[in-house]
C-alpha cells in the first residue's frame, strides 16, 4: 500500500521504466555520499528489482517520489534492515541533490512511516547526516 500524498509530493511503485531516473539519482556522488560508492546503472536496475520484490513480499519498499506535476524527486519508503543483530523496518530515502534543503526528506520520512504507526509498529530512522540509527515511533519519525 502506498503512502498518502503530501501537499507537495506523491508516491508510486518503481518499475523498469524508472531506470534512467534511478540510475542518475543513485549514481550521483552527492546523493550517495553516505554510501561506500555511487551505484552503477546495473546496480540501479538491481535496486529497482529489489524494491519490486519487497512490494510483493512485504507490501512495502522504497517508492518513487514525484511532485504532483510529475517531476522526479527521488525515492523513499520502508525496508527491512538488520541493526545490532536485530531486524527492524527502516525509513530510507534519496532526494535529488538540487532539491535538497527544501524540507522534502522530512516530509517524505514522516509520510512513509505513517502506515507503520497506524499498525502500532515502530521503525528505525537512519540519519544520514550523522550516520547513526535510533528507534523512533513511526508517527514521530523525525530527526
Amino acid at each position: 500500500m502506498l503512502p498518502e500524498p503530501t501537499a507537495r509530493l506523491r508516491f508510486r511503485e518503481m518499475s523498469d521504466d524508472d531506470l534512467d531516473r534511478m540510475s542518475a539519482l543513485l549514481g550521483d556522488p552527492e546523493v550517495m555520499r553516505f554510501y561506500p560508492a555511487p551505484k552503477t546503472r546495473a546496480q540501479a536496475q538491481s535496486w529497482i528489482d529489489w524494491n519490486v520484490r519487497n512490494y510483493a513480499e512485504h507490501g512495502f519498499g522504497l517508492w518513487v517520489v514525484e511532485t504532483h506535476d510529475g517531476e522526479f524527486v527521488g525515492d523513499c519508503g520502508l525496508t527491512w534492515q538488520t541493526v545490532g543483530g536485530e531486524r527492524h523496518v527502516e525509513v530510507g530515502y534519496h532526494v535529488r541533490a538540487e532539491l535538497q534543503g527544501r524540507g522534502l526528506a522530512t516530509e517524505l520520512r514522516r509520510r512513509a512511516g505513517t502506515r507503520r504507526a497506524q499498525e502500532g509498529s515502530s521503525i528505525w530512522s537512519r540519519s544520514s547526516t550523522r550516520g547513526t540509527c535510533r528507534r523512533s515511533a513511526s508517527h514521530r519519525s523525525s530527526g
